[in-house]
């Protein structure tokens, strides 16, 4: 066992530190972080995150020179450093976990809107706008639009955008350049191998027509937000887990008001929202809803 000041314990393997000597690490530490990423991306830390904190941020302390994470705090609360370093802390602790067709059924609900409603309509010219909110490195917007371009191969000539966006400008860049380890064709359902192009042994480039309908771009859900039009869709999935309960009801009530009438909100496998109904949604499917007429 290693024991950290302030009576906070945490088991040596918990921790994974390749550096030649440990850094010197407290449970005020832990607490400015966790406080520094709940006020500015509303991702709330537990206790029991203590130590995966040190283990993702522990090379980047170093790497600036410090040999206690109270150093690093103090940087941090230095405003000249503060915006680059937020960046950095929502890179290194948000998980990002994603793959292609995650959570299947979600896609089938976007598959029957399309053939009902939503195809039809990009036929008379009407736009359409779908949403990927917590996209990660893309594969959720990814899948959005590999489901689109599989019911309309011709769907991208149209005014159909897909707009993904996330906290993580790291995970954001990889979203746009397209490029993803080739274990991606073997994740969830089967996949086309067809349009997708080799970029070495081992990646591969997504498909052009679908990456064109993607529009990748920063954004904090707990900020203001920009102004939006109203979405057909919007998949909002694995992300309000990490918030508290006053940021997940103005999150909703944000997704709700963004909903076009008829619109699908697709949230997390663990997620579900208290008094839809009051925000206009009905139930219509595994954390599925619709916003009503």
């Amino acid at each position: 066992m290693n024991t950290i000041p302030l009576g906070i314990t945490v088991r040596t393997h918990d921790i994974r530190d390749s550096g030649p000597t440990p850094l010197h690490y407290t449970e005020t530490d832990f607490l400015m972080i966790a406080d520094i990423m709940e006020r500015h991306s509303g991702i709330r830390l537990r206790a029991s995150g203590m130590a995966l904190v040190y283990s993702r941020l522990a090379k980047h302390v170093r790497s600036r020179g410090f040999s206690a994470f109270s150093e690093y705090c103090a940087l941090l609360r230095n405003p000249t450093y503060f915006l680059n370093e937020r960046d950095t802390l929502v890179a290194a602790l948000t998980t990002g976990f994603t793959n292609l067709f995650r959570e299947p059924h979600h896609f089938d609900y976007l598959r029957a809107l399309m053939v009902e409603h939503l195809v039809p309509r990009l036929h008379e010219g009407q736009q359409i706008r779908l949403w990927s909110a917590g996209c990660s490195s893309g594969e959720e917007a990814l899948s959005i639009a590999l489901t689109v371009l599989d019911i309309d191969p011709d769907a991208h000539r149209h005014d159909i955008r897909i707009l993904a966006t996330d906290i993580n400008r790291v995970k954001l860049d990889l979203g746009r350049s397209g490029i993803y380890p080739r274990q991606i064709l073997t994740q969830g359902r089967k996949i086309d191998m067809g349009a997708w192009n080799s970029a070495g042994a081992r990646h591969v480039i997504a498909p052009k027509n679908a990456r064109r309908m993607i529009d990748f771009r920063y954004m904090n859900l707990i900020d203001t937000w920009p102004t939006l039009r109203p979405f057909d869709a919007i998949f909002c999935r694995n992300v309000a887990i990490y918030f508290g309960v006053n940021t997940n009801t103005a999150l909703w009530r944000n997704m709700a008001g963004n909903l076009s009438p008829g619109g699908l909100l697709c949230v997390g496998h663990a997620e579900h929202i208290a008094e839809h109904s009051s925000l206009g949604l009905k139930t219509c499917g595994i954390t599925s809803y619709r916003k009503m007429p």
